[in-house]
């Protein structure tokens, strides 16, 4: 399982519609008559503001979102135009959402201003086009992603860098085929726009071959989002919002507002029994009380992520990185070679039993040359499984649980065996064997394979 979410994310696909808006403004200066005499260019940018709320603070866009690419533009434009004897000046002109644009426009035109980069909404872009164009002023559509711009509602003077909704999806659609992730589950907002991003995708899948095993909408009510507990609400039902579902290979979120979508990557709680999660870049992922039977995580980045009583018995995770997650979960002949678990943390939570003891398992597991290196898997239990050429230097494996396991040519410099249970446990042909800390002080020496 992926997740492909379509956000308003719009804003780099802006920068960039502005920076190459530069090149067109060039050509179009440079097809003037007056070519022999200075020729000074101003440029106006037409934008709406955009909400700057976000999940994390991490992701609060820059005040000169937009305007910034545009900025860059025109200086890139007078590096080159100099030597042409060309001048390019910038106008801003910045709009409420629920303001007019006409009379912005109107002062740019005043202003001398003949190229307008536009970032508005569709219907606002269609009454600047109609404006501007008895004013012989050409609009560059930087913004709206909608598809009736290029087909019933085209304007002979309007300029489309952004991309369209369907653009961005058979895009997207053509990489998933390519990958063989063909299995759909499609979760729409309930926005106009999220609708609209919604279709794009089903037609998409058409088109490529792909199969909507499932549609679900996301139904949300959110005013004051931090204020009045709406994106709490929103987060509560993530956990269960995929359970029951059909197999699938990709989760597929219609969500231009950014509402719901990026909550996706807390899977708590979620059902992802047999998921394709191959290659997946989960790092930092909160996986607690998920279910992941026989899922597939080969070569997965899970690094950071939070295992808490996850249930991944069966799971495939071949190659994957799991590099300094926290592990309290069930990894019962999950299949592990090469995997990576340098300083995981597997070890037991002592500070609350109230469901037992909490702790990594990984019995049965297949861990042919995987890496432990500085891992905590203190009481962690790898009964029974197979350790063959793995890495375990500098691991804590006190009081860990090793009955059965298969340590052959592991690597075991500088390890802390203390109190490990090593009955029946195959320790032949140690690597870094006398390197090793506490091996003579396990339980039940005498019941080991031992050189």
């Amino acid at each position: 399982m992926k997740l492909a979410d379509g956000r308003k994310g719009g804003s780099i696909t802006r920068r960039l519609a502005a920076l190459v808006f530069g090149a067109g403004a060039m050509a179009a200066a440079a097809d003037s008559p007056a070519l022999a005499d200075p020729l000074e260019v101003k440029v106006g940018v037409l934008r709406m503001t955009h909400s700057r709320e976000t999940v994390s603070i991490l992701d609060i866009p820059a005040k000169d979102d937009f305007v910034a690419g545009a900025k860059m533009a025109m200086d890139d434009n007078n590096t080159t135009g100099k030597f042409l004897d060309q001048s390019f000046s910038l106008v801003d002109s910045v709009v409420g959402p629920d303001d007019d644009p006409l009379p912005a426009l109107n002062d740019l035109l005043g202003e001398g201003v003949r190229f307008v980069i536009a970032d508005l909404p569709a219907d606002k872009l269609l009454g600047v086009a109609d404006a501007a164009r008895a004013k012989d002023v050409l609009v560059f559509n930087a913004g709206a992603p909608d598809d009736r711009l290029r087909e019933e509602d085209c304007r002979a003077n309007v300029f489309h860098l952004a991309p369209t909704r369907s653009m961005l999806a058979d895009g997207l659609a053509q990489f998933l085929i390519w990958k063989q992730w063909k299995r759909w589950l499609l979760v729409v907002g309930s926005h106009p726009e999220d609708r609209l991003l919604g279709d794009a995708y089903r037609r998409a899948a058409k088109k490529f071959g792909a199969k909507i095993v499932e549609e679900r909408p996301f139904k949300y009510e959110v005013g004051g989002r931090r204020a009045d507990g709406g994106h709490e609400q929103i987060q509560q039902q993530i956990p269960t919002f995929t359970q029951n579902a059909p197999a699938y290979d990709v989760l597929m979120i219609a969500d231009e507002g950014g509402l719901f979508g990026e909550y996706c990557a807390n899977l708590q709680a979620t059902r992802l029994n047999r998921a394709n999660l191959a290659g997946a870049n989960l790092g930092g992922v909160t996986l607690d009380q998920a279910w992941a039977l026989d899922a597939d995580l080969t070569g997965a980045s899970l690094r950071g992520a939070s295992l808490f009583a996850t249930q991944l018995m069966g799971a495939k995770l071949d190659g994957a990185d799991l590099s300094d997650a926290r592990i309290t979960g069930d990894l019962s002949r999950a299949s592990m070679r090469r995997a990576r678990l340098d300083r995981a943390d597997l070890s037991a939570d002592m500070r609350n039993q109230s469901m037992g003891l909490i702790r990594g398992v990984l019995r049965s597991a297949k861990l042919d040359g995987a890496s432990f290196e500085n891992a905590n898997l203190s009481r962690a239990v790898l009964e029974f499984a197979s350790l063959r050429d793995a890495i375990l230097k500098g691991a804590n494996l006190n009081g860990s649980e090793l009955g059965g396991a298969d340590f052959l040519r592991a690597d075991v410099t500088n390890a802390d065996f203390e109190n490990a249970d090593v009955t029946s446990t195959r320790l032949i042909g140690l690597r870094g064997r006398d390197k090793a800390r506490n091996l003579d002080r396990v339980r039940n020496l005498d019941r080991a394979l031992n050189d």
